[in-house]
C-alpha cells in the first residue's frame, strides 16, 4: 500500500509540474517495461484519481490531463494498464 501511495504521488507531481501542458504517457504491452501499473475503474468513487485522455496534444493542456505518445522516446512516463485492481501500483 505504501508503494502504490509512493507512486500515486510521483504522478501527481509530474502532474504539477508539467501543468502548462499534459503529461505525455506512452502504453507498454509489458509489466516489466512500464514506469507506473494502472487500473482503469468505472466508478469515480473507488479511483485513487481522475485522470483525463485528450485525443489530440493540442487540446491536451492543464493538470490532470493526458495525451497519448506513440513515440516511447517522446513519453513523459510510460504506463501498463492492467485487468486486475490488486495488480496495479
Amino acid at each position: 500500500m505504501r508503494t502504490r501511495m509512493l507512486i500515486l504521488s510521483a504522478i501527481l507531481s509530474l502532474l504539477a509540474v508539467t501543468s502548462a501542458s499534459a503529461l505525455k504517457v506512452h502504453k507498454v504491452t509489458s509489466q516489466g517495461l512500464a514506469d507506473v501499473k494502472m487500473y482503469v475503474t468505472d466508478s469515480a468513487g473507488t479511483a485513487d484519481c481522475i485522470i483525463y485522455v485528450e485525443t489530440s496534444r493540442g487540446l491536451a493542456d492543464g493538470n490532470a490531463k493526458w495525451y497519448y505518445e506513440d513515440s516511447e522516446g517522446l513519453a513523459d512516463v510510460k504506463v501498463y494498464f492492467t485487468d486486475s485492481e490488486g495488480l496495479a501500483t
